[in-house]
């Protein structure tokens, strides 16, 4: 109860100070950053319905406990609200090499409209880092799913930036955005 409290009175805090201290165009996507560091700490308060998507077959599967089943092509971690509302999917594909490590991180609204979205991925044999290559980016969208921000960083595993055109991109795999939680579950209703 007194988490709930102290997180709901930091919100406030924070998306009080954002609006106070920009324009419109900027207050509207400082409201959108902090919806989402909003739900990011949610992630770790209240915890995530983990579901696997298993090799050959249609339906998600959920995990109970930490029993995951064999054969794992994607994990796929969703946070709901009191009322059941998706609020956060995140998707990651699974890497039987280890080489990599990508997460699609989508954001949505109540309204369960996509408000953000991130893109991670860890990987080895970049050609520009003696470890791993870690590339993050960010984008925040608008009612219509126009792109209002972005932050693309590069950074070897000590934190020092990468220049892109000095790396390969060995893991870059195709993936969509699901503009909905509806366009989401009836992806995962078909599957």
């Amino acid at each position: 109860m007194i988490k709930k409290h102290i997180l709901v009175f930091s919100v406030g805090a924070m998306l009080f100070t954002f609006c106070r201290n920009g324009n419109q165009g900027n207050s509207q996507l400082q409201e959108l950053k902090a919806r989402k560091q909003v739900t990011d700490s949610l992630i770790h308060v209240k915890g995530l319905n983990v579901l696997v998507k298993v090799k050959d077959q249609d339906k998600l599967v959920p995990v109970e406990g930490k029993k995951f089943p064999a054969n794992i092509e994607t994990t796929y971690n969703v946070l709901k609200d009191d009322q059941g509302r998706i609020l956060y999917v995140g998707e990651m594909p699974f890497s039987a090499t280890q080489d990599w490590f990508i997460v699609y991180k989508s954001y949505y609204g109540t309204d369960g409209k996509l408000f953000a979205f991130q893109r991670l991925n860890n990987f080895l044999h970049s050609r520009c880092a003696p470890g791993a290559a870690m590339e993050d980016l960010t984008e925040y969208f608008d009612a219509k799913f126009n792109v209002i921000d972005s932050t693309y960083t590069l950074k070897d595993t000590y934190g020092k930036a990468l220049q892109r055109d000095s790396c390969t991109f060995p893991y870059n795999f195709p993936y969509r955005l699901h503009h909905s939680t509806d366009d989401w579950q009836a992806l995962k209703n078909k599957r």
